[in-house]
């Protein structure tokens, strides 16, 4: 589990158990949820649609053997019917705001009945802009809820009029896979309801959802030159098994994330002007595009590298990041690189 977000869920666990700190409670609760939404975020805005209906997992019997989509419509198709269902006995968010239309589900269920093949067939289906605004609106909905429960409220539990009451909803399927869920929420009391659902449920999944992107991008990455069009070694990377690299569709680099078009400037320049990479180029010295920015802190390193290539080609450069990661032990290039682009490449060739 994700070392900051396992700290702040046990964190959270132990101060609503007391009625002096229950507000800090539910306070971290909701840093908790915001931090892992915020993976959601760049998982949604950062790959190519077809990532969201593939299972590189197929098979497998954790989480991860789902697909990206399923993964977010389970984790708040979930939420969405406990918040609304049991705590708050108002209209869920997907029949409120019309999301079964906008998403395109063929389904209003949890989707715990599905496997393999319906898994994926089902994802093709959903529309994830949609989707993750439904997400969102889920978040928004459920978190206004918790800042009104009160320490009393942890203590309410609920039986078999709940059960009944959602039974008559259809949200879960009555396969075996998925009708247990009726028990399992209906024998917990609020405070069990905010451990799980509310929280570790969230971890566990969107942690599968990194496991599925990884494996993505490692496949996306196969035979594909592992040489960044700015000069930086996607095999040497501290991000790698974030990014795919700007030659794939998987391109989630720094500044393809934070470029309208999702395309980092380095890699759309060298497009245009026909270039293999940055190295190619004449007017690198002076290039202040995508990562050669000023205020980039790896602006130095990038270009340092690039000048590599170009003297030496992309061979060597590939064996000095070998050498270079073995002797110092470093994620960032720029943490040895200096200030300086000729310092930088002096640097480099001494290694």
């Amino acid at each position: 589990m994700d070392k900051e977000w396992s700290e702040k869920n046990k964190v959270f666990q132990k101060l609503i158990s007391k009625e002096a700190t229950f507000k800090d409670g539910i306070k971290m609760l909701l840093e908790l949820r915001a931090s892992v939404f915020e993976q959601i975020t760049q998982i949604v805005n950062g790959y190519p649609e077809k990532a969201f209906y593939e299972m590189p997992f197929t098979g497998a019997g954790g989480y991860h053997s789902k697909t990206l989509a399923y993964s977010i419509w389970h984790i708040f198709r979930i939420e969405d019917i406990v918040a609304h269902e049991m705590l708050e006995c108002n209209q869920q968010i997907l029949f409120r705001d019309g999301y079964v239309e906008k998403i395109k589900s063929p389904t209003i269920t949890t989707g715990n009945e599905l496997c393999g093949k319906d898994i994926a067939e089902f994802s093709k289906c959903l529309d994830r802009w949609e989707l993750y605004n439904y997400a969102k609106a889920v978040l928004e909905s459920t978190n206004q809820i918790l800042q009104k429960l009160e320490y009393t409220d942890l203590k309410k539990k609920f039986g078999d009029e709940f059960k009944k009451k959602l039974i008559e909803s259809k949200c879960v399927s009555g396969d075996k896979k998925a009708v247990w869920l009726l028990d399992y929420w209906c024998g917990k009391d609020v405070k069990g309801l905010l451990k799980m659902p509310f929280s570790r449920h969230w971890i566990m999944h969107v942690e599968a959802m990194r496991r599925i992107k990884n494996e993505l991008c490692k496949k996306a990455r196969k035979g594909v030159d592992p040489i960044a069009c700015c000069g930086f070694s996607c095999n040497h990377c501290f991000l790698s098994q974030w990014c795919g690299s700007c030659r794939t569709e998987y391109n989630t680099c720094s500044f393809a994330t934070c470029s309208p078009d999702g395309i980092c400037p380095n890699t759309k320049c060298c497009k245009e002007k026909g270039f293999d990479g940055c190295w190619e180029c004449s007017e690198i010295e002076s290039c202040t595009k995508g990562f050669y920015v000023p205020e980039c802190d790896g602006a130095n390193a990038a270009k340092a590298q690039s000048l590599y290539i170009r003297k030496h080609g992309k061979k060597e450069f590939l064996k000095l990041q070998d050498r270079l990661h073995k002797k110092f032990n470093f994620s960032k290039t720029q943490e040895i690189l200096g200030q300086d682009i000729m310092e930088g490449l002096r640097l480099l060739e001494e290694n």
